[in-house]
């Protein structure tokens, strides 16, 4: 449940929180990265989420924003942002979301904002 999650995280003292899912609209062509955060002390951290699941999933960005609707973001205490990398609604979304290469380069994309956030050069392991 989303209130044991939150209590794991916060047990552990997790500095952040990163909640990553795979959208799907039922109408329409939908495609992009959406990213959501809902304290004003995430903002920068989930910006740095949105921009480079925009740059290393080769898609368009949908409007950044804060968003209370996210109930995990609200329950944490760490610095946390829910981000949206995909569509699995339209076929090229999905086909791209089914690539390894693809989540791999999405996953180094955040890799690189957590990083950067807790004042690191971005580095590839």
């Amino acid at each position: 449940s989303l209130n044991q999650r939150a209590a794991i995280c916060n047990n552990a003292k997790s500095a952040r929180h990163l909640s990553l899912f795979i959208n799907a609209i039922p109408v329409g062509n939908a495609y992009g990265a959406a990213t959501y955060y809902s304290k004003s002390k995430a903002k920068s951290f989930c910006q740095a989420i949105q921009n480079e699941s925009v740059a290393h999933g080769s898609t368009k960005s949908h409007p950044f924003a804060a968003s209370s609707a996210w109930g995990i973001l609200n329950s944490v205490n760490a610095i946390g942002c829910l981000t949206l990398p995909g569509f699995l609604s339209t076929k090229s979304e999905a086909d791209k979301i089914k690539s390894s290469t693809w989540r791999k380069n999405i996953a180094l994309g955040y890799l690189n904002a957590i990083q950067t956030s807790f004042g690191y050069k971005a580095f590839k392991p």
